[in-house]
């Protein structure tokens, strides 16, 4: 009895789809519609140290702290804490000493150096460095001396501050990337989808940190916070994340 054509040519469909089946790119977390990417951007985050050498420079240490913390306030920065699990971007260490230039009975001239150091905290890089000398006029009492010194060097020290601590200087830049409709309505988004995520996206060249900032997988949302060399990442981060993970099938909103 022969086979008729019709079921042949059934059966050669029906194989050449599974074949098709097998060697098509892995599904799209929701398949309808795609998931899509946007990036915003978000202040880098500086830790913030200044210690003194001696007890006797603690006054002019504190001086020092309020003009470096009243110029980076107010602009693309976010103070970090000083806690061992506080997170930051960068680091700008600034070394306090006084010493004794003259004393004319209870009338001291004091003389100060800073030393500024601004660093990455992952690299450990040196971003920035220089060194500030100053002299006050005579004070009466070490107290007023000390006042006296912080606030000869405090224009010198913030105007390099506000010169250097500057995105445009810092060859740094952080952004939060969102990805949505990772559900498609009918399914939760895979609860292996952040770890994958920042797997794949810390092995990214200039890429310094990838974190999860938050995740909701019924609403089929998920927020990551970057830190990147910019000039490693030319076609933009967000380009970069949507080409390194084409089993996604991302798209950029």
């Amino acid at each position: 009895m022969k086979t008729p054509k019709l079921h042949i040519l059934l059966a050669a469909a029906a194989l050449s789809a599974l074949a098709a089946g097998c060697a098509s790119p892995p599904p799209t977390i929701g398949d309808d519609p795609k998931a899509k990417v946007s990036v915003s951007p978000e202040d880098l985050r500086v830790r913030l140290s200044v210690a003194s050498e001696d007890t006797a420079s603690a006054t002019f240490a504190e001086g020092v702290r309020e003009t470096a913390v009243a110029s980076l306030r107010g602009r693309a920065f976010k103070i970090a804490g000083n806690g061992k699990n506080d997170p930051r971007d960068l680091d700008l260490d600034l070394r306090v000493r006084q010493r004794v230039f003259d004393q004319s009975a209870e009338y001291l001239t004091l003389d100060g150096t800073v030393g500024a150091r601004l660093s990455d905290a992952f690299g450990g890089s040196v971003l920035a460095e220089k060194t500030f000398r100053v002299q006050n006029g005579p004070a009466l009492g070490l107290e007023k001396a000390s006042v006296g010194l912080s606030n000869a060097i405090s224009g010198e020290l913030s105007g390099w501050i506000e010169k250097t601590v500057v995105p445009s200087q810092i060859p740094l830049s952080a952004c939060v990337v969102r990805v949505d409709r990772l559900a498609d309505g009918k399914k939760k988004a895979p609860a292996s989808f952040p770890g994958d995520f920042v797997a794949k996206a810390s092995q990214l060249k200039g890429v310094l940190q990838c974190s999860l900032e938050s995740f909701d997988a019924d609403a089929g949302t998920a927020s990551f916070r970057f830190l990147y060399r910019r000039t490693d990442l030319p076609q933009g981060l967000v380009n970069a994340v949507v080409e390194a993970m084409p089993e996604y099938k991302f798209e950029i909103k």
